[in-house]
């Protein structure tokens, strides 16, 4: 047993070590605060010179022929390239152009290129993606280093940022396919703005041999964000080639494409031996089924799958209803 003099000592120890680390947390928080005050202070103290940048600037990316903006004296880099950032996310085509070749001239393509040497990842991350603005031989050449070098998280956000120039969407794709992060759920972006850029070279790949079920989910996922309808008939002929839950995800994705071709696949999947695949099919029959799939409902109506059958009968007796009512039923 601890005497009193071992028991009072611990005590103290306890008690000592509880003050030192309230000390660190008031220093921590203290350190906090400061740091937001000097960040609002330079905010403030730039503001006037950031926001008439940015009045010359759109001014400028509106007049194709208008002079060409210099940076103002004494604005940080750095706050020149929040603006540039800001402006890229909303300005399009030439505008985006001559917004780059402003961001060279500036500076902020080595300020960018500077920031990929952070010891920080979101500030790497974040450097990669800007530098997707610029065409320029040092910033293509930097995001193809991080593409073939960096982790999964980097490789991603280069290949996002080398997916503006739709002239490159092909060799990407091929890089990407061996590419195992290509199939995690990190990779939705990148398959998205290429979707988005250049959605034939992503419906091509529906096709490919070598393409896996768990990147064809991906493809189709990006499809239907991009709402390019123009693949339906590609995502329609992976029925039943690549497993149920392929199946279902192309059934979600003609569902949000709005194509017609999805009361095929909801109705091929109504018989599937899986009862997830049903359940998406009975889900589309609810919204978009027809006096005709009354017999595929009636099936379904008998299903083992408790909630499936209840659901099933429900839709049969609106169809019967719509049917006697000599209405066609949505």
């Amino acid at each position: 047993m601890l005497g009193l003099g071992s028991l009072d000592f611990l005590m103290r120890l306890i008690w000592q070590a509880t003050l030192v680390l309230v000390a660190i947390g008031l220093i921590l928080i203290a350190s906090l605060v400061l740091r937001r005050l000097l960040e609002e202070w330079a905010a403030a103290r730039h503001r006037p010179a950031r926001e008439g940048l940015r009045r010359a600037l759109l001014a400028s990316l509106n007049r194709p022929s208008g002079d060409p903006v210099a940076a103002p004296a004494g604005l940080p880099v750095a706050e020149i390239a929040r603006l540039v950032d800001e402006l890229a996310q909303i300005v399009r085509g030439d505008a985006k152009a001559r917004l780059a070749a402003f961001a060279v001239g500036a500076g902020i393509e080595r300020y960018w290129l500077r920031r990929l040497r952070s010891a920080t990842t979101l500030r790497r991350l974040d450097a990669v993606r800007c530098l997707g603005l610029l065409a320029t031989d040092p910033a293509r050449g930097a995001l193809t280093t991080m593409l073939a070098q960096g982790d999964a998280r980097h490789r991603l956000a280069a290949a996002e940022a080398l997916a503006q120039d739709t002239a490159l969407a092909a060799w990407l794709v091929e890089r990407l396919l061996v590419d195992p992060a290509s199939r995690g759920r990190h990779a939705a972006r990148f398959w998205h703005r290429l979707a988005a850029n250049a959605p034939e070279t992503v419906v091509t790949c529906l096709a490919r041999a070598d393409v896996d079920a768990a990147l064809l989910i991906r493809l189709l996922e990006a499809l239907g964000d991009a709402g390019h309808t123009a693949a339906a008939t590609e995502i329609e002929a992976l029925l039943g080639r690549h497993g149920a839950a392929v199946d279902r995800t192309a059934l979600v994705t003609l569902d949000r494409l709005n194509h017609p071709a999805v009361l095929r696949l909801a109705r091929a999947l109504g018989g599937a031996p899986e009862a997830e695949s049903r359940r998406a099919a009975l889900g589309v029959l609810e919204r978009r089924g027809r006096a005709r799939d009354a017999e595929l409902v009636s099936s379904l109506a008998l299903d083992p799958v408790v909630d499936i059958a209840a659901n099933a009968e429900k839709l049969l007796a609106r169809l019967r209803a719509a049917t006697a009512d000599g209405a066609v039923p949505a």
